[in-house]
């Protein structure tokens, strides 16, 4: 029965004409403000809107999607890049969310000759995947391989606590993604929310700060609360939907995805292959000819620069 709901489910799809693979991308400025969480939840919400969900995980460290869903990464990126599986049998699935650890694929593709890429994107047009949404969790701050691929026209999504530091670390991350390149609209997050009015006043002086000095819109997505719910079930190795699901936390998340769920898709944004593709071209184009590892021409928090944070209760100032 559960098959056959989503053949229906693709089927009234392509009826409607919404093939393109919706791109969801979750950076933050520092680490430790909950984005790999936001990304669990965010999938596991999607999921349950009968969204085919694929979860590309850049970071390495402890603390990855594999580690926060209680799975070794003995499967990834890095066998398909040397041919050593196909892409399909790179993916991980655990707690009903489908992941790809990527982040030793990605420095070794960044290493890979021209051949062998060439190679290597043949071999992933023939990918089969079945793929309504990427949510791709990035390395914090601008160190991330995928920025080139993200920014362009996939939804930008910055995840931000109340603390001073990674306020000023997140608004250091989009004057240097805009000064880069070009990018003039974000969505917000505020994880970790304690106090609902205050999460609402650091994000009105983030988006006047923002507008007033960069040109740049800010939109507030949602607010995560600070829910124990979310720790317990990270401990358990499952979303806050599945083990907790009456929490606050889930009914948030599920009011998320269904927010993501209604998004417009872009009606030529490809597939999996196609996004899939224009990674190997957003790395390849990273690398420079000596093959040696390029170096962030911005980067956080000495990014920075003039970024100048000063706490006043719920109030943080930021200049240009």
């Amino acid at each position: 029965m559960h098959n056959m709901s989503r053949d229906q489910a693709e089927g009234l799809r392509r009826l409607l004409g919404q093939q393109g693979l919706r791109i969801v991308r979750l950076n933050s400025g520092r680490s430790g403000v909950g984005k790999t969480s936001c990304a669990i939840n965010l999938a596991a919400a999607l999921v349950e809107k009968g969204r085919e969900v694929l979860i590309l995980d850049e970071n390495e460290d402890q603390g990855n999607i594999a580690d926060c869903l209680g799975q070794p990464a003995h499967r990834n990126f890095l066998k398909a890049v040397r041919e050593q599986c196909e892409l399909e049998e790179s993916i991980q699935r655990a707690a009903d969310i489908s992941f790809l650890p990527a982040a030793c694929g990605m420095a070794e593709l960044a290493r890979l000759p021209h051949e062998n890429r060439l190679r290597l994107s043949d071999t992933l047009t023939a990918c089969k995947l079945a793929c309504d949404v990427v949510i791709i969790d990035t390395v914090a701050g601008s160190s991330s391989r995928l920025l080139p691929l993200a920014l362009r026209d996939q939804e930008e999504i910055l995840v931000v606590t109340d603390s001073v530091a990674s306020i000023t670390d997140a608004y250091a991350f989009i004057k240097g993604a805009t000064n880069e390149y070009g990018k003039r609209s974000y969505r917000v997050l505020m994880s970790k929310v304690r106090n609902e009015q205050q999460g609402r006043a650091i994000f009105r002086n983030m988006a006047d700060a923002a507008r007033r000095y960069l040109g740049v819109e800010l939109d507030l997505m949602g607010m995560i609360p600070a829910d124990d719910a979310v720790k317990r079930a990270a401990g358990m190795g499952l979303s806050v939907l599945k083990a907790f699901p009456d929490s606050s936390a889930a009914a948030v998340f599920r009011h998320l995805g269904m927010a993501v769920a209604e998004w417009p898709r872009p009606i030529d944004g490809g597939d999996i292959a196609g996004f899939l593709h224009g990674l190997i071209r957003c790395v390849a184009n990273q690398t420079p000819a000596s093959g040696k590892e390029p170096s962030s021409t911005w980067c956080v928090p000495r990014g920075a620069g003039s970024v100048k944070p000063r706490a006043s209760g719920a109030r943080i100032a930021l200049a240009s």
